[in-house]
């Protein structure tokens, strides 16, 4: 899918199908799938300081954050959170929820229209190996975001449903 003029490609986002699997058939455009934005931190300068500083100390004599304390210094931006709140709004998604320390905002919405807001297509992909039939919802290529995202979007996860490991 070709990403409209002002949009950019994410940085990392690129994804190629698994090796041995072919493309099938286009998601059902009707499915809800959720997905997480994650978002850059407050200050990366704080957070390799306060590192570096309690690396120098004992256990006991660290001065140790509380969650809340932890999401102020080094969570997610309120801005940034309202920033994508918009966007789900202009592109028919859900925020489903937010976690200011975690940095991530969680949407929902239709395959259809997840596609639209991050030029994407999500493909169903197949493979028949030795003991049974695989399948998985993917994607190629890079994710899409608008141009006033850059640098405060880091990822996207969730629109493909993809194996990230292999059972042993």
């Amino acid at each position: 899918m070709k990403a409209p003029e002002y949009k950019i490609p994410l940085a990392g986002s690129d994804r190629a199908a698994l090796p041995g699997f072919r493309p099938v058939r286009a998601a059902n455009p009707s499915a809800i799938i959720d997905v997480s934005v994650v978002l850059r931190p407050r200050s990366d300068d704080d957070r390799s300081k306060s590192v570096t500083e309690m690396s120098s100390q004992l256990p006991q004599e660290r001065h140790y954050l509380t969650r809340e304390q932890y999401a102020e210094a080094h969570g997610a931006d309120s801005a940034d959170i309202n920033k994508i709140a918009r966007f789900a709004a202009r592109h028919g998604l859900r925020v489903v929820d937010t976690d200011a320390a975690a940095r991530t905002v969680q949407l929902r919405g239709t395959v259809a229209a997840l596609s639209r807001a991050f030029s994407v297509e999500l493909t169903i992909y197949r493979r028949a190996g030795p003991q049974a039939v695989q399948r998985y919802r993917g994607r190629t290529g890079p994710i899409y975001i608008p141009a006033e995202l850059e640098g405060i979007v880091e990822a996207v996860t969730g629109l493909d449903n993809r194996p990230q490991a292999m059972p042993r």
